[in-house]
């Protein structure tokens, strides 16, 4: 074989291709095709520096081409995000509110970007800027702080009329449908799931007490009338059950107890406990569900001397004020689904304890009665 051999540009790329197949080694395509050895080698050195040489000219000139679209892409983007956030700005009356849009957003997207969304010139807005600000949006914006503060405070559940209560109760004389203006302005929605999940089961064999209460919550003293029922908190690990006792007069609940089950022991660990701590009440009220009808419940009721009175057939009017209570703590502790049950245990615990210390309080942040 001599040394000086020459090979055209086509040959070498065609062994290369035959190199890349992997079907023979760099040594057997030599010897079948009589190359110089070690040539193979120094030609795909030679090429790979040749393409790392071309590769970045060849991105450079995809890049200079896909540069305008992506621009194109991104102003499309932020002009569609615009109008999802200025929805309620279009529905106003006046140019002022897009002006104050463009102020509270500036900083996410180019002011000549708002402008141009919003159908309002630039040079306008600047000019709002520079005039002084009215004492009634001073006062809006003092306000519009305070109702985020109680909104994100409580995890984002209370709507206008639990706001306006909170501030009536810290001496603020506001009007709530103020209050509804202002949270629509700044884009608060209130979070409330609801999930249903039956817990009545009618016990067939078992004879319902009449319906004594009659939807009469009224009550002049303590243990006069108490409500008891159950309701279900979500989490990762299942259901957690809690069963509570609610006294009609103070609306506390005097006895609770926590299960992973709805059983008859969880209903009579709550009135075991509202019991002992308590005495016994006048008027005992629930649904027909069979915890509340089982001799174990039953027998405890017997002994304390105890009237019974139950609801109707699927009429939860009933027992409104208890299913109301269950209602608002559910948006106040438990409008998520926990991980485990030990942390919703955790969460009920709490805002038990902060109900109890200030029963008065919350009874006049209870919302209407409802059905679950």
């Amino acid at each position: 074989m001599g040394t000086n051999k020459k090979y055209s540009v086509e040959f070498k790329q065609e062994v290369l291709s035959m190199v890349a197949a992997g079907e023979r080694n760099v040594s057997q395509i030599e010897g079948e095709l009589d190359i110089t050895p070690g040539s193979v080698y120094k030609w795909q050195q030679r090429y790979r520096v040749m393409e790392e040489k071309l590769q970045p000219s060849a991105e450079r000139a995809e890049q200079t081409e896909i540069r305008p679209l992506k621009r194109e892409l991104e102003i499309t983007r932020q002009e569609r995000d615009i109008l999802k956030k200025a929805i309620r700005v279009f529905s106003r009356e006046g140019i002022v509110s897009r002006y104050q849009f463009i102020a509270d957003h500036h900083r996410e997207y180019p002011v000549q970007r708002l402008c141009a969304v919003l159908g309002v010139v630039a040079s306008g807005f600047y000019d709002w800027l520079q005039r002084d600000v009215s004492q009634r949006q001073r006062v809006n914006e003092a306000f519009s702080v305070r109702i985020r503060e109680i909104h994100e405070g409580s995890r984002q559940t209370y709507g206008y009329t639990r706001i306006h209560a909170e501030l009536r109760e810290a001496g603020e004389v506001v009007g709530k449908h103020w209050v509804a203006r202002l949270m629509t302005h700044m884009g608060l929605k209130t979070f409330c799931q609801r999930r249903f999940r039956l817990t009545t089961q009618a016990n067939d064999n078992s004879t319902p007490a009449p319906n004594v209460l009659a939807q009469d919550f009224s009550a002049t003293r303590p243990n006069q009338k108490w409500l008891v029922d159950i309701t279900y908190i979500a989490t990762r690990e299942g259901w957690l059950y809690l069963a509570g006792v609610l006294d009609t007069y103070s609306r506390r609940i005097v006895g609770w107890s926590m299960s992973e089950r709805p059983t008859e022991t969880l209903v009579c660990d709550a009135l075991h406990m509202a019991l002992t701590q308590r005495g016994a009440p006048d008027l005992h009220h629930s649904d027909r569900g069979s915890q509340y009808t089982s001799h174990a419940y039953l027998a405890l009721l017997e002994k304390a001397q105890v009237q019974v009175s139950m609801s109707g057939v699927g009429c939860c009017f009933d027992n409104a004020m208890k299913e109301s209570f269950w209602a608002t703590l559910k948006r106040e502790c438990a409008d998520h689904v926990f991980q485990i049950r030990a942390l919703a245990r955790q969460a009920i615990l709490s805002t038990l304890r902060v109900i109890t210390s200030s029963a008065a309080a919350f009874c006049s942040r209870l919302s209407q009665p409802v059905c679950l």
